[in-house]
């Protein structure tokens, strides 16, 4: 499901906007991206079915962006 999901009816993004991870969560959508030429909005997104709830991983990630613990890095390597 997590894989077709953002081609269904129904989902809430562009899914030209959507780049799979698989784990530890699905997806992060560049929200505006495809649309508007610009990311308006950085959005991590797991999907779930029946009553699957989050992983202890997927619950420190969501709590780490919940407050605030997300940072930007670059990585230049000079060879």
């Amino acid at each position: 499901m997590e894989k077709i999901a953002p081609a269904l009816p129904g989902f809430s993004f562009d899914c030209h906007d959507c780049r799979a991870l698989s784990e530890p969560i699905d997806y992060i959508v560049f929200d505006g991206l495809t649309k508007n030429g610009r990311v308006d909005y950085l959005r991590l997104i797991d999907i779930k079915t029946g009553e699957s709830q989050l992983n202890t991983h997927q619950r420190q990630i969501r709590d780490a962006v919940s407050e605030g613990r997300v940072e930007w890095n670059t990585y230049n390597k000079v060879i």
